[in-house]
């Protein structure tokens, strides 16, 4: 860098282009010994000795900033438009100035945001990147104010229906405990929540990468439209079944209930959670069976556990609020 065009930018002397062109060289070599000898070089050019101390001091405070050594001569000399020059260097022009407090102001402002869904309700939430979340009941997320670096992350418990802004550069996460997804741009389903025994997705549009903390190691696949994966995160078994999206995937409001071959303990945490009431499973065999079932058409607690118990396997009784599933066979 001509050490001229450096004085011309600090001067006011340069176009915008030129402008952004020193700033962009001064920020890349900040700590670039050529940046010290210019500065030096101005410095030796000196021929006023009237405002050495304080000009010393300027030039001190530069040097500690820009990480340089204060030159090793018994005496300096500057004339007073360099000791201009080096006040500017010090305070910076105003617009290079506003691009660093910028970035770092951005990085001050973004802050951790967490939000939860009572039980019962659901609730749309649209992110800095223009993402759209539909958290369903009990579901809590964390995500930032901003996302303001290489990629997009949020964190959840619970279950969200997810329509995910397009950014090729700067991929979506959704962690969830054992279970990462990463997309790009999509539409998906995830259903995760300390308190289920397993982890679903459904991916209903584009692709997403998904990784699994199973306890024989880490896995990775890539989703196509359709595929439901399921892990239980006890046995670390991993089911993968393809279903049609639009059956299973278009109620981003979660009035409607889907359960692919899900056990018992699973979907009675679910329902609680959706209609606000505790439903308690009183025995591990009932807990461990699995249903099929989809409910559709605004059905009430009481009648999806009639229809569910159709082959009267459960014993369901209410107490104090609480709605007791028991098998009806005595367990041997």
């Amino acid at each position: 860098m001509d050490p001229n065009r450096i004085i011309d930018y600090y001067l006011g002397k340069l176009s915008p282009e030129e402008e952004a062109a020193v700033q962009q060289w001064i920020a890349a070599h900040a700590e670039d010994p050529a940046v010290s000898c210019t500065l030096e070089s101005l410095y030796a050019g000196a021929s006023d000795a009237a405002d050495e101390p304080a000009l010393s001091s300027v030039y001190d405070r530069l040097a500690g900033r820009l990480h340089m050594e204060r030159p090793r001569r018994p005496r300096w000399w500057l004339p007073v438009s360099v000791a201009a020059l080096l006040a500017a260097l010090l305070c910076l022009p105003l617009a290079f100035r506003a691009g660093i407090r910028s970035a770092e102001e951005s990085r001050t402002v973004a802050q951790w945001v967490e939000k939860s869904v009572p039980a019962g309700a659901s609730e749309r939430l649209e992110l800095p990147d223009g993402s759209v979340l539909q958290l369903k009941a009990g579901t809590r997320i964390v995500y930032p104010s901003v996302f303001d670096g290489p990629e997009r992350k949020v964190f959840i418990d619970g279950e969200i229906y997810a329509d995910i802004a397009k950014d090729p550069d700067r991929p979506f996460l959704v962690s969830a405990g054992d279970a990462t997804v990463r997309v790009l741009g999509t539409r998906f389903n995830l259903k995760s929540s300390t308190d289920f025994h397993s982890i679903e997705t459904l991916l209903l549009e584009g692709s997403v990468q998904l990784d699994l903390k199973a306890r024989t190691g880490q896995r990775r696949m890539t989703l196509e439209p359709g595929n439901l994966v399921r892990f239980d995160r006890e046995t670390g078994v991993v089911e993968i079944t393809d279903v049609d999206p639009d059956l299973f995937g278009n109620d981003p409001e979660g009035r409607s209930f889907y359960y692919y071959h899900v056990d018992m303990q699973d979907i009675a945490t679910d329902l609680g959670r959706k209609f606000g009431e505790k439903i308690v499973v009183l025995d591990e065999a009932l807990a461990r069976s699995r249903f099929f079932a989809i409910f559709s058409n605004d059905e009430s607690l009481d009648e999806i556990l009639a229809a569910m118990n159709a082959d009267r396997r459960m014993r369901i009784t209410r107490r104090d609020g609480v709605v007791y599933l028991q098998s009806s066979k005595p367990i041997k």
